[in-house]
């Protein structure tokens, strides 16, 4: 939108009035409130960064409380909860070796071999396939338990979930092998539980835009638990029994951690202060975050415009997962450890954290126009044919999947604010995870050798998506879709 538009100055305007209704002595020293989004209030504006110029007059952070430590320990136990729950799914490969030395599925080959054959891969593929789809497929059902039912029952769930799932996998030998089908939905279930969960802990930090994208960072981060088993696991003969106690272990590890978390929940008081105040009832409100979910916010141009960009952000994230080894093996680079450095590049998403924080603070579109670009430079180097563009591409992907994933919270928590912040981004993931059916033809044409018609399309979609950006902000009047926030005196 122009900033000069009577829609955006009206807007503007209506900004400075809620600032000048009793401004505390931090906003007055700082011109800022860091606390801002974070304590969830009802009535409260914010900028593309996250932080706030009107402030609740009890925001959650500043009530009076009996149980202070629960309330600091609760965000670094949401944190953990991601690394340690989130997405060890997505650490695949590890775990299909360690299935397949014990065996499972065993049963689909010949009754001759003793090895591995491509029936019992395949199937092993379809618990996986299942897994993920399960993951991303509940993210929206789970996000409404979050909003409506709090983060402690939630987390309570997705504990049984967790530890259900791990002792199926400890004793799969006993249950059957086709127990692995249920365990690893358990696993995917559970996983969105806390990762959406703990967006909620926002609201017990000074800032929501850090904490968001550390928890999102962190989501990528927990692929790599798989792997850490599989290392403890090779340093020790390779006997089932050490199998079994590991998966053992980590069931008992997430009932410990589970307990923990849901206690200091409770204590913490977060989800109660949000029940206290979620009293959005009028469908017409100026701002979306005072409108309550459903029609006020759904049926809306902004959400349509940040469901579209999402979709097409995953299907392009999910796409090149799906085709770069193929592509790797057409130009004969498929033996250069290229995979390996993407995977390990996923698994350490968490480095990024300090970078994207500082890139939302930007504003939110600002960040998505950088996000765009940082996908159309992977997807150039994908197109050059050598082994050292597709490491550039592999390092550039891992800091656009990174930045791309991160800002699907801070859109929803700045958009559609903290109390609607599970439905909205789990809606938006579940959207998400449906484009991932999609990526089908584009692996099947990258099988079939047009690879130039492949890479061209990866590169195209910056046009629809920095479209859906475009957009945003020039027909939304939301003061945090603005290209330059507003504190920054650029009207």
């Amino acid at each position: 939108m122009d900033p000069e538009s009577p829609r955006r100055r009206d807007a503007d305007l209506e900004v400075i009035d809620n600032t000048t209704q009793g401004p505390s002595p931090r906003n007055d020293a700082l011109g800022v409130n860091l606390l801002g989004e974070a304590c969830c209030q009802s009535t409260e504006e914010m900028d593309g960064s996250g932080r706030g110029f009107a402030v609740e007059a009890t925001p959650l952070l500043q009530r009076d409380t009996t149980h202070p430590v629960a309330r600091r320990i609760t965000p670094y136990l949401a944190l953990l909860s991601c690394l340690a729950f989130a997405g060890p799914i997505y650490g695949w490969t590890p775990m299909q070796a360690m299935l397949v030395e014990r065996g499972a599925f065993l049963y689909e080959c010949d009754e001759s071999s003793d090895s591995s054959c491509a029936a019992q891969i395949e199937t092993l593929s379809a618990v996986y396939s299942l897994a993920s789809f399960v993951n991303e497929g509940s993210a929206f059902l789970i996000g409404v338990l979050v909003d409506l039912q709090g983060s402690e029952v939630t987390v309570l769930l997705s504990g049984a979930c967790y530890v259900a799932g791990y002792v199926m996998i400890a004793l799969f030998d006993f249950f059957g092998d086709w127990c692995l089908f249920v365990a690893f939905m358990l696993l995917g279930v559970g996983g969105m539980g806390f990762f959406l969960a703990s967006f909620r802990a926002a609201g017990l930090t000074e800032s929501r835009v850090v904490f968001l994208t550390a928890a999102s960072c962190l989501y990528d981060s927990s692929s790599g638990v798989f792997l850490a088993v599989q290392g403890l696991l090779n340093l020790f003969d390779d006997d089932y029994g050490h199998f079994r106690v590991a998966f053992l272990l980590l069931a008992v590890l997430s009932l410990a951690l589970t307990i923990a978390l849901a206690y200091c929940w409770r204590l913490s008081g977060c989800d109660q202060v949000d029940h206290e105040i979620d009293d959005r009832k009028n469908a017409t409100a100026s701002r979306l975050r005072d409108r309550p979910f459903g029609r006020g916010q759904l049926y809306t141009l902004e959400f349509a415009l940040l469901a579209a960009w999402v979709t097409l952000g995953m299907f392009k994230a999910i796409g090149y997962l799906g085709t770069i080894y193929d592509w790797l093996d057409a130009i004969g680079d498929g033996s250069n450890g290229v995979p390996e450095l993407i995977s390990g590049l996923v698994v350490a998403g968490c480095l990024w954290i300090p970078i994207l924080a500082y890139l939302f603070r930007i504003g939110l579109c600002g960040s998505a126009h950088v996000i765009n670009l940082i996908g159309l430079a992977f997807s150039i180097c994908v197109c050059i044919p050598t082994v050292t563009s597709q490491i550039f591409g592999a390092v550039i992907y891992a800091a656009y999947r990174a930045a791309f994933y991160a800002s699907v919270p801070n859109f929803c928590a700045g958009l559609f604010g903290q109390k609607s912040i599970g439905r909205t981004a789990g809606l938006l993931y579940t959207l998400g995870g449906f484009a991932a059916l999609l990526t089908a033809p584009i692996v099947w044409a990258g099988e079939s050798g047009y690879w130039t018609a492949v890479n061209v399309a990866s590169c195209l979609l910056v046009v629809p998506m920095s479209g859906c950006i475009l957009s945003l902000h020039m027909f939304s009047a939301e003061p945090c879709l603005a290209l330059a926030p507003p504190e920054s005196g650029v009207s």
